[in-house]
Order: structure tokens, then C-alpha cells, then sequence
């Protein structure tokens, strides 16, 4: 199914890989040479509208993008050995739509990068440090340890979800940390030393207790301190802000992608 707008034509793909599927929205630039591509992750939960809207203002923009699809979460793990699976699929669909893109003939493979704001700002981080093929990256209120933020956090879902995994383990909170530290391999933090920082940008929130913002700084440090933007919000507030996030994020990707603000528009995509 494809729905064609004036400056992109906007794709729901599926990828069937083994027992793996892969559901993704193409947003496919019109344009007359190989161009760069972003992967946007969305939030944790609810509909798919903010990586959309940053998708349709980068594809308008010039840059093709993928929106992955959801799938199993943390907070639906019944035991400590549940909560590593999940993240090593992310990485795993993350290059089934990698491998998708590089074969498109209007991408550029050389030119690829990921997106995410919350659950998905740490997709974004996980992906960059696992996937080579990524290049830029924005990283947007995302935490690590994962551990420190599933033992932390103040989110609703979070805390039920410790509430289960505490009691299922009859352990303390500190427990509860230890245990989940042990179990979570793929986590942000523990990876962002193969990461090159000069290709990160990170938005942090100031007074942040869902992803708290000591854990937002605790990853910014782990990338090697790159290219930062603090907003004065906290987690769910900082929607007064998407705004600044999404010129600030298409500005990196333009200087990272060397396309001159504007040009893509301009000079390279038809009927935009």
C-alpha cells in the first residue's frame, strides 16, 4: 500500500526474515539521485504521531525515512532472563530495514542515520552503536544504564513492572538493580564506547523523572560528550519544544549528510 504526497510517497512495507516480520512506513523522497535515509523510532507507547511528524518534516526536507514498528518492550518482561531479548530483536530489525534500504536505488548507503526521542532515543542509541552502516545519530531523551533507569524511573509502566519482577524475585530494590544489570547486555551505555561522538547529537531534559536526567547526562558522558541541546522541560512537558527538536535534528542531519539547508528542497527532489 503506498499513499503518494507532493514531495514523498509514503510506503507501508513488510519484511518477512525466518520467524522474523518487520513492519516499517517508507517515506520515499522523489528525487533524481541517491539521497540519505533516517530510521525513526517511535516513543515507548501510545500512537505512532511524533515520529511521524518528524518523519514527514525530514522527508520534506529531503531525507527518506523509515518508522519502525513496535514490538515487544521491556515492561513486558515476567522474569530478569526476558528483558535481553527485546532489545537484541531492535538491533535485529534495525538491519533487516538497513539491509532493505541499501538494495532502494534512490538511497544513498553511504548516507544513513537514526532518530529517536525516549524509548526510542535509546533505539536510536542502541542501533548506532551495533549497526556500521548508521552514521548520524539523534538521541533524544534517552538513559542508560537501563538497569538504573528500570530500578529509577517514574513512569507508570516502569514501576509496575518492577513491582513484578521485585516480587517474583522476593528482592530489594538494589537487588532488583544488580539483577537487571546482569541481565541487560545490550544497553546503551555498556555500548556507547563503539560509537564515534563527532556522529551523536543528544537532547536532554532538565527536570526529567521518567528517563531521569542524571542518567540522560550518565549516556551523554558514556558517548564522549557530543553535540548537546538541554531543554528546560521535563519528560512529558518537553512537547513545548518538539519544535526546536525537530529544526535542530534536521540541521545535524543536513551538516552530517553535507546537503546544503534547503538544497534537497530545492535543487534535488521534484514536486516538493
Amino acid at each position: 500500500m503506498s499513499d503518494t504526497r507532493a514531495a514523498y510517497i509514503l510506503h507501508e512495507v513488510e519484511i518477512f526474515a525466518g520467524d522474523t516480520v518487520v513492519r516499517f512506513d517508507y517515506y520515499m523522497v522523489k528525487c533524481d539521485e541517491p539521497g540519505p535515509a533516517v530510521l525513526v523510532f517511535p516513543i515507548f507507547g501510545g500512537s505512532y504521531s511524533f515520529a511521524k511528524m518528524f518523519a514527514n518534516h525530514f522527508a520534506k526536507n529531503g531525507l527518506s525515512c523509515a518508522v519502525i514498528y513496535r514490538k515487544a518492550a521491556l515492561v513486558e518482561a515476567e522474569t530478569f532472563a526476558e528483558l535481553e531479548p527485546p532489545l537484541r530483536q531492535i538491533v535485529l530489525d534495525s538491519r533487516i530495514a538497513v539491509d532493505w534500504l541499501c538494495e532502494r536505488a534512490e538511497i544513498d548507503p553511504r548516507r544513513l542515520g537514526a532518530f529517536g526521542i525516549s524509548m526510542g532515543g535509546i533505539k536510536s542509541a542502541l542501533v548506532k552503536c551495533l549497526e556500521p552502516r548508521i552514521g548520524p545519530a539523534v538521541v533524544a531523551l534517552a538513559g542508560g544504564s537501563l538497569a538504573d533507569l528500570l530500578a529509577r524511573s517514574s513512569e507508570p509502566k516502569i514501576v509496575e513492572r518492577r513491582e513484578v519482577l521485585v516480587h517474583g524475585e522476593r528482592a530489594d530494590i538494589a537487588e532488583f538493580r544488580e539483577l537487571a544489570e546482569t541481565a541487560i547486555l545490550t544497553d546503551p551505555l555498556k555500548l556507547a564506547c563503539y560509537a564515534d561522538p563527532s556522529e551523536i547529537k543528544m537532547f536532554i531534559t532538565l527536570f526529567d523523572r521518567t528517563v531521569p536526567t542524571r542518567l540522560q547526562f550518565k549516556l551523554w558522558r558514556g558517548f564522549g560528550r557530543p553535540e548537546l541541546s538541554i531543554l528546560p522541560f521535563g519528560h512529558y512537558t518537553a512537547v513545548l519544544a518538539l519544535p526546536y527538536a525537530r529544526w535542530q535534528s534536521l540541521r545535524f542531519f543536513e551538516r552530517k549528510f553535507e546537503i546544503r539547508p534547503g538544497a534537497a528542497q530545492a535543487n534535488r527532489c521534484r514536486g516538493g
